[in-house]
C-alpha cells in the first residue's frame, strides 16, 4: 500500500499536505533553498551570468532590440528562411541594436555555428 493510497480521495491528500506544509514551513523553506542551489550549480546558472558579464554589449543590444519590438519601433517578421512565424531576433552586428534579421529556431541555431563553429551550443 502506497503512502497515495491512504486517502480515499483527492481532497483528503491535498488537505493533508496543505495542512503538512503549514505547520512545516521553515524546514520546506530551507530544504527549498539548499535544494536551489545545488541545482543551479550543477545546471549551470552562474555560468549563464558569467557570460552576461564578458559581454555587456551584446546584453545591451539585445535588450534595445526587445523594447523596440515591444514598443513597435520594429515589426515582428517570419523567419528569413523558411518563414516560420515564430521567429527569434538575430544581430549580425551588435553594434546596430536594430538592424535584426528574423530567424526560427532553427535556422537562428545554424546561423550562429556557421558563425562560431567551435561552439554546439550558443544559445542558450
Amino acid at each position: 500500500m502506497s503512502f497515495r493510497d491512504k486517502f480515499k480521495t483527492n481532497e483528503e491528500y491535498n488537505k493533508y499536505f496543505r495542512n503538512y506544509r503549514e505547520k512545516n514551513r521553515e524546514k520546506i523553506r530551507i530544504y527549498n533553498r539548499e535544494y536551489n542551489k545545488q541545482w543551479r550549480e550543477k545546471n549551470g546558472y552562474h555560468n549563464e551570468h558569467k557570460w552576461t558579464d564578458k559581454n555587456p554589449e551584446k546584453i545591451k543590444a539585445q535588450r534595445l532590440a526587445q523594447y523596440a519590438l515591444r514598443n513597435g519601433y520594429i515589426e515582428r517578421k517570419s523567419c528569413k528562411e523558411c518563414g516560420n512565424k515564430k521567429s527569434e531576433m538575430h544581430h549580425s552586428d551588435y553594434t546596430k541594436p536594430l538592424n535584426v534579421i528574423f530567424l526560427c529556431r532553427i535556422h537562428h541555431t545554424e546561423e550562429h555555428r556557421k558563425l562560431s563553429p567551435h561552439k554546439s551550443n550558443i544559445l542558450r
